[in-house]
């Protein structure tokens, strides 16, 4: 073996060595660097003209937009989490107690009937029930013991906030130089990796969040129980093409009618088919990136592949990782099959 391949190899297996200690080394805040860098997208163009108005000063806009995303994103998730973990665990102890007699209710009003009008259809609601409660629960817990992780998470990443804010060009340009792909290439998975940034923040999470909202609201004012939790359900249903926030709404209107509060059942649906209904059509064309194809299966899959597999925050990695696959899979087009251009279908 010559010299400049020992080298070459020797290389090789440092490098591959110190790539696999690094990675170990990060892997424990992955997560929260990734959702720091989300965040730094999302607030990169407030940053740009915030930036511009007070002179070209980067530590201290990067300040204000920390301090604007704290009053924006931080403190209202913490309200609303808290009021979720206290309604998913009141809810999972009085189910393990077996006192839920709303539940009994809707069991022996919908359950009964089905399984004598169909006698092959299985039904067990109580168990679909305990395992949805039972995994609220599991995060619940989670939580509960891990208060000391989830604050150092957040300091780290209000720190990685401030730093993506203040030199995210930098690392950007520091990975396009060191990539062996070309530079069109590295920028059009950037643009697209931005592109899909903003459309799941702007357009589906936070019309999924501003649904949900209502939904919630709409829950309190017709009388249903732990509607804070149900709101939070209902955001994850927001994003279910066809049905979304109905998959909440229609079942607490048929606890509603089987508790005998048929008023406040048909008040929930008509808040739910009029108010909830059109703020997606209201908002859609207004958050939407324009330039994104992401199909709406392909979103609904990867959000809940995504919480399947990172748990909550998988509903803003999940469509991430599927548009990083669908951009590389164009890129493969063009510098593999010799595809001559980068336009593409919709995902």
């Amino acid at each position: 073996m010559d010299s400049n391949k020992l080298q070459l190899t020797f290389f090789i297996i440092i490098f591959a060595a110190a790539f696999i200690m690094c990675f170990l080394v990060f892997l424990p805040f992955i997560k929260v660097l990734a959702l720091a860098a989300v965040l730094a997208v999302v607030f990169h163009p407030v940053f740009e003209r915030v930036k511009k108005l007070l002179g070209g000063r980067e530590v201290v806009s990067a300040i204000v937009i920390m301090m604007i995303a704290a009053i924006v994103v931080i403190l209202p998730l913490i309200a609303i989490g808290s009021n979720v973990f206290d309604e998913s665990r009141d809810l999972y102890r009085t189910l393990s107690a077996g006192e839920t007699n709303y539940l009994d209710l809707i069991i022996t009003n919908i359950e009964g009937p089905l399984s004598r009008n169909f006698p092959n259809l299985v039904v067990d609601i109580r168990s679909y029930v305990d395992d949805a409660i039972s995994w609220i629960g599991s995060y619940a817990g989670a939580l509960l013991t891990g208060t000391a992780i989830t604050v150092l998470n957040l300091f780290l990443g209000i720190i990685a906030f401030f730093y993506f804010l203040k030199d995210g060009s930098k690392f950007r340009s520091m990975i396009i130089e060191l990539s062996p792909l070309k530079d069109e290439f590295d920028r059009h998975i950037f643009d697209k990796l931005e592109l899909s940034v903003n459309t799941v923040i702007k357009g589906t999470l936070l019309i999924a969040l501003v649904q949900g909202l209502f939904v919630g609201v709409g829950l309190v004012i017709f009388g249903v129980p732990n509607a804070t939790l149900w709101g939070m359900v209902a955001v994850v249903a927001a994003v279910v093409p066809g049905l979304g926030t109905a998959l909440v709404i229609l079942p607490a209107c048929i606890y509603l009618l089987v508790t005998g509060a048929t008023l406040p059942a048909v008040g929930l649906a008509l808040w739910g088919a009029v108010l909830v209904g059109l703020l997606d059509n209201f908002l859609t064309p207004m958050l939407y990136s324009k330039g994104t194809n992401m199909h709406p299966l392909v979103v609904l899959f990867s959000v809940l592949g995504g919480i399947a597999f990172f748990g909550p925050i998988g509903f803003i990695f999940g469509p991430l990782v599927a548009t990083l696959m669908f951009v590389l899979l164009r890129v493969y087009r063009v510098m593999i099959l010799r595809v001559e251009t980068m336009e593409e279908d919709m995902i």
